[in-house]
């Protein structure tokens, strides 16, 4: 499950979960306010991929922050952000594919804000996944989530090509194995028979140009 909490929710009630419990939970640090000051490998502070200077990314500062118009800026931001929608896609995977928890934390002022909500609004329109305030279980279709995630890993290769130059992209397909580039092109329904390296390199640049 991912849910969303304080400092206060992660000290007075989730601290008091077993220690097996807590070894399996992402704990997702998205304040300007906490401060991580132990290296963990289950801590990620990931406040840059989605909040700056107490807002969300991509939401302007005269929008509130619980308005539908927040919501659909900030969605708008996730589908253009490669590394953030690749957050989203990892915890939900980590959920249903690896039986691990995610916890993302904020302080109890900030959740006052209503950023956090704004996220798992977001989250639930583009995955169908709920997110809501812990303890509260949330309730989903995993295969239709499963559907979506697939999806969005699609739209983050193509986000991260587009976001590459002509030169970086070209590269980059010059240092990948023939093999792979002719899987990607035959999985995308592309005539690949009796082309050159060169070639192959170019239909795949022509394609996610």
């Amino acid at each position: 499950m991912i849910y969303y909490a304080t400092t206060k929710d992660l000290m007075q009630e989730y601290s008091k979960l077993s220690k097996h419990k807590i070894d399996n939970t992402n704990f997702v640090v998205l304040s300007n306010r906490i401060r991580i000051t132990k290296d963990r490998p289950n801590v990620l502070s990931a406040t840059h991929l989605m909040i700056n200077g107490g807002e969300l990314r991509g939401v302007g500062l005269d929008v509130p922050t619980d308005s539908s118009l927040a919501r659909d800026q900030f969605k708008f931001f996730l589908l253009k952000n490669p590394k953030s929608l690749a957050l989203v896609v990892n915890m939900i995977e980590c959920d249903i594919g690896a039986g691990e928890d995610s916890l993302l934390l904020c302080s109890p002022e900030e959740l006052k804000v209503g950023y956090m909500q704004t996220i798992a609004d977001v989250v639930y329109d583009l995955f169908h996944y709920e997110i809501h305030h812990y303890p509260k279980e949330p309730d989903f279709d995993p295969e239709d989530t499963i559907k979506r995630v697939l999806y969005y890993k699609k739209q983050i290769k193509k986000l991260k090509f587009k976001m590459m130059s002509d030169g970086e992209l070209m590269r980059y397909l010059q240092r990948l194995p023939k093999k792979k580039l002719k899987k990607e092109l035959k999985r995308r329904g592309e005539n690949i028979e009796g082309l050159t390296r060169k070639e192959i390199e170019q239909l795949f640049f022509d394609y996610v140009r």
